[in-house]
């Protein structure tokens, strides 16, 4: 399934589809907080980051849900933040409505029936 992307708005949640097989539609879908464009100084192309939400809310989930704060040491062996092209942001981010119809999608895939 191919669509156009969302239009990206910094601190807003998107999500990242894929599947985990080539032949079987398992998917898997990560939570990720947009953060802007060529944040590292990127002049050769435009680059999109996007960062775990452990990290973009870090502030407010350490006063707001003490003790549900990842540590530091999980952020640090998970990748942090994300960088994409735009290519790739059209075909693998997604807002919630995009997600809602990634999903309702999936029984659409080729051998479906053997994953659900």
């Amino acid at each position: 399934m191919s669509h156009s992307g969302p239009i990206l708005r910094k601190g807003r949640v998107y999500f990242h589809c894929t599947y985990r097989l080539r032949d079987l539609p398992v998917p898997e879908i990560e939570t990720w907080v947009y953060a802007g464009t060529n944040l590292n100084g990127e002049t050769d192309a435009e680059y999109h980051y996007f960062e775990r939400p452990e990290l973009h809310y870090a502030k407010e989930m350490a006063t707001e849900a003490p003790g549900h704060l990842a540590s530091e040491s999980k952020i640090e062996r998970e990748q942090p933040r994300m960088r994409l092209d735009e290519s790739s942001v059209e075909s693998l981010i997604y807002d919630l409505g995009g997600l809602e119809e990634w999903l309702r999608n999936l029984r659409k895939e080729p051998n479906a029936e053997n994953a659900f």
